[in-house]
């Protein structure tokens, strides 16, 4: 029996795609001009852009990463998020705003009444929240959890850019593996974490924050559980993703052309490519954004992310029950492991300190491009699953455009193209 789509969702995405106002999108084609002169200086050289990635991929996953099944009890296994939650001034506050977390996730009053939506949406809601407890639940033995939210828009450049990946190459990416943004070789490039603050810090001191131009590529923010910094709802993940939609939109025509740029120079088909993606939004209407839950291993945890306060601001002072992990020198934690593994077993221990850190995930390439690292990413969103099928097909079809544009262009190919035939052994020399 062939499943067709929900009729009323066809007619919403008919008559928003009718009534889009061009002034998002003007402004995207803008901000993709000003930037595309330092995109294409930097992906001068695809055979960099790609070399990371391609012998990343060659690499078996790691062992930490594994998949793999066994019994667990929910009861016995503690969670970050669960464990936030086991503290009642944080259980109050979640309730007064969403509801009761174990039950209803949403109130009928409450300050946030305005993003409740309809009770399918609200029921929607408790299921992405038992969701990510359970897969919490599954993962606590051998990793770490990090909550982000964004835009439906970034979900577009980073479905494009996998296809694209497996289209080149041939290779499937594992389906809880995404290119989690740096796009460019730069991201490769990049000094361990440690050296990379050690500069930041010389160069801007007290001021150093993740909003500044040379920082801000380089880091996601993001929260250790659910709901973490309920006391300041503009850092607070669950209410960005309730209300992202909303919010400033992304660089879109940026992200989008450090993808393509490896693909195609003319600057009139990256606009097409542009407009034509920009137009899936449509396709992922809903009432939210995209809730991503990324999973890191306990093994590199430490080296890809830090403790901070809003904005990215390190978190320069002593934890008094987790001393252990601060370097006095630096004034920071260069681990925050140490932190976590208190903050899901014993979060008494940082009651006074629990809702006011939050994490910055540093994007670099061998962890964002890279498998074999053992990040994994699970996806929630609110888009209607019946629309799915038909946003899928329009991104694989525009995907793969861009993969007859190159092949049938004179641009260098990125290494990550297939080397089993001669001819495309020589393309490959010739990029160098």
């Amino acid at each position: 029996m062939v499943r067709t789509p929900n009729v009323t969702l066809l007619l919403v995405f008919v008559f928003t795609h009718t009534i889009r106002s061009d002034q998002a999108l003007q402004a995207i084609l803008q901000d993709f001009k000003i930037h595309n002169q330092h995109v294409e200086k930097i992906q001068k050289n695809p055979k960099q852009v790609y070399s990371a990635t391609h012998q990343a991929i060659q690499r078996p996953i790691a062992a930490a990463a594994s998949a793999r099944t066994r019994p667990w009890d929910a009861q016995a296994i503690k969670t970050q998020t669960n464990s936030y939650l086991s503290l009642p001034a944080l259980k109050q506050q979640v309730d007064i705003w969403f509801g009761n977390a174990d039950q209803t996730l949403y109130r009928t009053q409450s300050p946030m009444n305005e993003f409740k939506g309809n009770q399918g949406t609200k029921e929607k809601y408790l299921t992405i929240f038992n969701n990510c407890i359970a897969k919490e639940q599954e993962l606590a033995s051998d990793y770490y959890v990090f909550y982000h939210a964004h835009p439906t828009l970034i979900r577009i450049v980073q479905d494009l850019d996998k296809e694209l990946y497996q289209l080149v190459t041939g290779k499937q990416l594992p389906q809880d593996f995404i290119f989690l943004r740096a796009y460019n070789q730069e991201a490769f490039q990049l000094p361990p974490l440690d050296v990379w603050l050690d500069e930041k810090v010389r160069k801007y001191g007290t001021q150093f924050n993740n909003n500044l131009p040379d920082v801000q590529p380089y880091l996601l923010s993001a929260n250790y559980s659910f709901f973490a910094r309920m006391s300041r709802p503009a850092s607070n993940t669950f209410f960005y993703f309730l209300t992202s939609r909303a919010g400033k939109p992304p660089a879109f025509g940026t992200l989008v052309n450090f993808v393509i740029s490896p693909f195609t120079l003319d600057d009139t088909k990256k606009e097409q490519y542009i407009k034509e993606l920009y137009e899936l939004d449509d396709l992922l209407v809903g009432p939210t954004g995209d809730l991503l839950q990324i999973f890191l291993p306990k093994s590199v945890v430490d080296k890809y992310t830090y403790l901070s306060a809003s904005r990215g601001v390190i978190w320069n002072s002593v934890i008094n029950a987790v001393p252990q992990g601060f370097n006095l020198a630096r004034q920071r934690y260069d681990k925050v492991s140490s932190i976590l593994e208190v903050y899901r077993t014993d979060p008494q221990q940082i009651k006074n300190e629990i809702d006011k850190i939050e994490a910055r995930i540093f994007l670099h390439g061998m962890l964002t491009r890279d498998p074999a690292t053992g990040m994994k990413l699970f996806r929630h969103s609110t888009s209607p699953e019946t629309l799915q099928p038909i946003y899928m097909q329009k991104i694989k079809t525009i995907a793969q455009r861009i993969y007859n544009d190159w092949k049938m262009g004179d641009n260098k190919p990125p290494l990550y193209a297939n080397k089993k035939s001669p001819q495309r052994s020589l393309q490959l020399k010739a990029a160098v």
